[in-house]
């Protein structure tokens, strides 16, 4: 009887543990307009966003870096004048990468 009962714990063990692993390896992409509400709010706070726009898919960056990426743009008005940026995102926080100034 106990060794039938350490078997069982052993399976319901190893199928957990393969449950788990498998959860956390999964790539949890947000969506194109999750990650561009997310970059409005980060760069809305120094000056109002009158203009956005996002690519839809996501590209694959360098192994260096293995992660999703969205590329965007946004303009400001910052002291009256209109400010062009372009931004990289990442696709799992959309947390900007990079923000370039395009005027």
């Amino acid at each position: 009887m106990k060794k039938r009962t350490f078997l069982i714990s052993c399976g319901i063990l190893a199928v957990t543990g393969y449950g788990i692993i498998k959860h956390i390896q999964q790539k949890h992409h947000s969506t194109a307009n999750q990650v561009l509400e997310t970059v409005k709010a980060q760069l809305g706070k120094k000056a109002p966003i009158v203009g956005s726009w996002i690519e839809e898919e996501t590209v694959a960056s360098p192994a260096a870096a293995p992660r999703h990426r969205f590329y965007g743009g946004i303009t400001r008005d910052e002291h009256g004048q209109l400010k062009t940026y372009s931004f990289v995102a990442d696709a799992t926080n959309g947390h900007v990468l990079t923000l370039t100034p395009l005027d």
